[in-house]
């Protein structure tokens, strides 16, 4: 029974970084471009793997998370099986027809496909570690809290360098505003801060 309690206060210990460094993740994320540059990706991804080093899932997690991550994985692996394997497409025919050479996989492209697969295994590996994370209610509160302030950090940035006509060199959008380089994208992040401060407060 000892040992459960000191187990138990180890990881309430832990919680709080925890809940810091993987908010610290998603946030820079977004301050960064929406990771869309390479350096950008290879940042937060760095970022990840500090803290499923520092910080690792001792849960087992349910069988049911861990077949669908495996299935996610595995269908997007199915571009680089070859091409014949998913009989004759129009879109092939099409580009073989105007002599543009093409791989032999399904993915026109493998190597960018290969580039997305490994972001993909970036963010189920993320997911799973959320998962299974022992989150408590307080824990729970801590993130949306600090997401929501994160948010509004995030917009007052936008808003400050959209009203001083300056420009942050890795904030890619066209109109000045946000950090994403679609106006639909920044406009969702900002809607979701805003749900997330209203439901904190």
């Amino acid at each position: 029974m000892r040992e459960l309690a000191k187990v138990k206060k180890r990881m309430n210990d832990r919680r709080p970084v925890a809940v810091f460094v993987s908010l610290a993740v998603v946030l820079s994320a977004v301050f960064l471009g929406g990771a869309t540059a390479a350096w950008s990706r290879a940042l937060v991804c760095a970022g990840m793997g500090a803290v499923l080093l520092l910080h690792p899932s001792h849960g087992g997690g349910s069988r049911s998370i861990w077949l669908a991550a495996w299935a996610l994985l595995g269908t997007g692996l199915c571009a680089l099986l070859p091409a014949g394997f998913f009989g004759a497409q129009a879109w092939r025919n099409a580009l073989a027809a105007e002599n543009i050479p093409l791989a032999a996989t399904l993915s026109p492209q493998p190597w960018i496909t290969l580039e997305s697969w490994l972001g993909l295994l970036c963010g189920v590996t993320w997911m799973l570690w959320l998962s299974l994370q022992p989150w408590s209610r307080e824990a729970r509160r801590t993130a949306a809290n600090g997401f929501a302030a994160g948010a509004g950090f995030i917009a007052l940035v936008a808003i400050g360098v959209s009203l001083a006509q300056w420009k942050i060199p890795f904030w890619t959008s066209d109109w000045n505003f946000g950090p994403f380089p679609n106006r639909n994208q920044t406009g969702n992040f900002f809607a979701i801060g805003a749900i997330m401060a209203v439901a904190c407060a």
